[in-house]
């Protein structure tokens, strides 16, 4: 799919965004948007894959030895890996909604947050059953809103209070919630 450039956002900033190329390459995608808000790179997915499925190791590929994005995405702590070893960005990996929160509202254009989305369903008394996620960069937190580059919609935001309900329809009107996020630092 490529890049769009200068979208303008409501935040006031204008961004590029990477619409993914594949079902399950938004993390790719976000790598990509990552590279471009921190070090002016501009890359395109393929690149970023190939790192990805050399992180993985042998693990996601077809019986040709080509990591397959149509079926399975790539995992948060391989992010955090191909970031550091191919960018040479220090990261901080985060797994709690505390933590989360907290360092999604020092995300700034030069400084982005490498974000998780699940989608889940629940019923009362059990715990969640997860059913897909999705990756998503956090470019800004102003107005107590996060202004998000998602690889397969564009520029959304979400009011601070409303993270659990990232409405863009990937879970079909599931519940969704923030479950990690990796920050370049």
């Amino acid at each position: 799919m490529g890049w769009h450039h200068g979208v303008q956002a409501p935040d006031g900033n204008t961004y590029s965004w990477y619409e993914q190329d594949r079902d399950n390459s938004c993390a790719c995608a976000c790598i990509a948007m990552m590279a471009k808000a921190m070090q002016n790179r501009t890359l395109d997915e393929q690149v970023i894959r190939s790192w990805c499925g050399r992180a993985e190791g042998a693990v996601n590929k077809s019986k040709e030895g080509v990591r397959d994005y149509d079926n399975i995405g790539t995992q948060l702590d391989i992010i955090g890996t191909v970031l550091s070893e191919y960018l040479r960005v220090t990261t901080l990996p985060l797994a709690n909604d505390a933590g989360i929160l907290r360092i999604l509202r020092q995300a700034r254009p030069a400084k982005p947050v490498l974000t998780g989305v699940y989608w889940y369903t629940q019923t009362p008394g059990q715990p969640p059953v997860w059913l897909g996620g999705h990756a998503v960069l956090a470019m800004n937190f102003a107005n107590n809103r996060v202004t998000f580059l998602d690889p397969g919609y564009g520029v959304y935001m979400v009011d601070e209070g409303d993270l659990n309900a990232y409405e863009i329809n990937y879970g079909n009107g599931l519940s969704t919630g923030v479950i990690g996020a990796v920050r370049g630092h």
